[in-house]
């Protein structure tokens, strides 16, 4: 606790920045010794993965201070989304077989449920790791392989050395909630992935009483919140209700930025947003249809992943690059012309 209160202190005082500045002049060495490094390296510019070939292609990896948002329609998957997502970047290579000695760096997750129940959300994420029907954990019928496959998760939960904490909080949860917990586990373990279970059921205190307002607020404290403490944050937003294709718009008018619900203020916030597409007899499509509506650091796109509700798992459907581009990619992997440019300018300081 007492750590806690340090730390609200120094942000408050000014002691604990949450910006950088520096000039072109200054920071140019800087990244010539850092391009450098990556060029040998490519991994060292890599954010966190999210497990989706088509986003890490476009993304790189999702970036400490970063906020992500996913917007679906009333029961689209928003949640089921997010739940895959979280869970993806705290296992990354890892898998719930690995041997304990061949694990690979993964990373903390600190996932704060305002819908659904602590028990339900626990059975969702181990349910989503088994590969089991969830609806067999939650009522002890699980078959004899479905049991072993079960154990086989807990044991890895067990021995895998990241954390992944569930917070049960309620709705009309407020942003200093959510950073006195965080606070409060960081005195504990190091959260770097904070998931919030959804924008559109926390609160700001009363202090706005138009719920535009009010969501633009909580989106922009959430965002300062993920930049102040150099972490990532997934959450997600309900959207507006459209016409049906045929009527008054065309198909194409229910994917954008517009469809975010209750407040455009959200999206300013948003370094990446994700749209669920619904679409007709929804339930009966095998595959989720994701767009890429926002993307701070470059393209839009689209995407497709194969979905499993009865176990919660949303799989990668893997995407490859078309031949120029692959390419293209080869060739800045191999670097050796400018490898070779770099010395002949020796890249030397310059006053």
């Amino acid at each position: 606790l007492r750590v806690a209160i340090d730390e609200i202190q120094s942000i408050k005082d000014g002691t604990q920045r949450g910006f950088i500045q520096k000039t072109l002049r200054t920071y140019s060495q800087e990244f010539k010794v850092s391009y450098a490094e990556r060029l040998k390296n490519p991994g060292l510019g890599q954010g966190i993965l999210t497990g989706y070939s088509k986003l890490d292609h476009i993304k790189n990896g999702l970036l400490p201070g970063e906020m992500l948002i996913v917007g679906a329609e009333t029961g689209g998957g928003k949640s089921l989304l997010l739940n895959n997502l979280a869970v993806q970047m705290w296992m990354q290579k890892n898998q719930v077989n690995t041997e304990t000695a061949d694990f690979t760096k993964g990373h903390n997750v600190l996932y704060f449920s305002l819908e659904m129940p602590f028990a339900a959300c626990f059975e969702r994420t181990i349910s989503r790791l088994s590969d089991v029907a969830q609806y067999h954990v939650r009522d002890a019928k699980l078959s004899i392989s479905e049991f072993e496959a079960l154990d086989t998760s807990i044991d890895f939960v067990h021995r895998y050395p990241y954390e992944f904490e569930i917070v049960d909080i309620a709705r009309g949860t407020t942003v200093d909630m959510i950073e006195a917990r965080f606070l409060e586990a960081r005195s504990r373990f190091n959260p770097e992935i904070i998931v919030v279970d959804y924008l559109g059921l926390m609160d700001d205190n009363g202090r706005h009483d138009q719920d535009w307002l009010k969501m633009g607020v909580i989106a922009e404290k959430l965002f300062a919140f993920a930049r102040t403490y150099n972490v990532i944050v997934l959450t997600a937003v309900q959207l507006n209700r459209v016409a049906p294709a045929g009527k008054n718009k065309d198909a194409a008018d229910n994917i954008g930025m517009h469809r975010i619900g209750r407040s455009a203020l959200i999206m300013h916030n948003a370094n990446l947003a994700l749209q669920i597409e619904q679409r007709r007899n929804e339930n009966l499509n095998p595959d989720m249809s994701v767009h890429i509506i926002k993307n701070r650091g470059g393209e839009l796109g689209h995407f497709s992943l194969l979905k499993n509700l009865s176990t919660g798992r949303i799989t990668d459907i893997l995407w490859v690059p078309s031949t120029d581009q692959t390419t293209a990619w080869e060739l800045t992997l191999q670097g050796d012309d400018l490898t070779e440019a770099m010395e002949k300018r020796k890249w030397k300081k310059r006053r």
